[in-house]
C-alpha cells in the first residue's frame, strides 16, 4: 500500500515538473539571476534535477511513512488518553484489598 501511494505521488511530482509552465518558471528563475552566475546556476539545477531523479521515490516513501507513523502513534495515544479517562485501564481491587477498606470504613 505505501509503495503503491509513494508511486502515486511521485508520479504527481514528476507529472507537475514536466509541465510548460513549470519548465518556463525555472528558466526564468535563472534568467533573474546575475549574468556571470546563470552557467553556475544551469549546472547546479541539472544537478538538482538529477539528484530528485534519483533519490525522490525514495524520499517521498521515507516522507510518508513517518506521516503515516505519526498518525498511528497519534491514534494509539488518544486510545490510551481515552481509556484511562473512561476508567478502562484501572486495576481490579484484590480481595485483601477490598476487605481491607471494608474493614477501614466500619
Amino acid at each position: 500500500m505505501l509503495n503503491r501511494l509513494s508511486r502515486t505521488v511521485w508520479y504527481g511530482v514528476l507529472w507537475l515538473s514536466r509541465r510548460p509552465w513549470a519548465k518556463r518558471l525555472q528558466r526564468a528563475s535563472i534568467q533573474l539571476a546575475p549574468e556571470r552566475l546563470r552557467p553556475r546556476m544551469r549546472a547546479s539545477m541539472a544537478r538538482q534535477n538529477a539528484w530528485a531523479r534519483r533519490y525522490g521515490l525514495r524520499v517521498v516513501r521515507l516522507s510518508l511513512t513517518i506521516v503515516l507513523l505519526s498518525a498511528a502513534f497519534w491514534g494509539v495515544w488518544l486510545l490510551l488518553i481515552l481509556a484511562a479517562d473512561q476508567g478502562w485501564l484501572v486495576r481490579p481491587a484484590s480481595p485483601d484489598e477490598v476487605q481491607g477498606l471494608e474493614d477501614r470504613f466500619r
